[in-house]
């Protein structure tokens, strides 16, 4: 609801609507809705991309979208490494921001480290 409220209100495009996408993917990942997550948060980085948001949210949106492709089945969907791309972005992004997003880049930096131990054991 709150996304169609959000189009309804603000238009389709428009930069605020990357909050509920993002909510969404979320919930979409928590229910193993995956391929749900990755459209969402494919919309989302979209639209915060285009530079009408705070950096924070672009970056965040991107670390969205890093976790549901790294998430996704290995049914073609799934790309690790888009997904760590997109996450060292959003962590250079949020570095480079300073404060305003320490929590959202103290996240990224456990999910890359997590990520990189996977990698070294070969752990899914």
């Amino acid at each position: 609801r709150a996304l169609a409220i959000f189009e309804k209100a603000l238009g389709p495009e428009h930069p605020y609507v990357v909050f509920p996408l993002m909510g969404l993917a979320e919930t979409a990942m928590e229910e193993g809705r995956l391929a749900d997550a990755r459209a969402l948060a494919q919309r989302a980085v979209a639209l915060a991309e285009r530079g009408d948001g705070p950096v924070k949210t672009e970056a965040t949106a991107r670390f969205v979208l890093a976790k549901a492709l790294w998430q996704a089945p290995q049914d073609g969907s799934r790309d690790r490494e888009q997904a760590l791309e997109l996450a060292e972005r959003a962590r250079d992004q949020l570095r480079a921001e300073g404060p305003a997003g320490a929590e959202t880049l103290t996240e990224i930096e456990q999910w890359l480290e997590l990520r990189a131990k996977e990698r070294e054991t070969g752990s899914p």
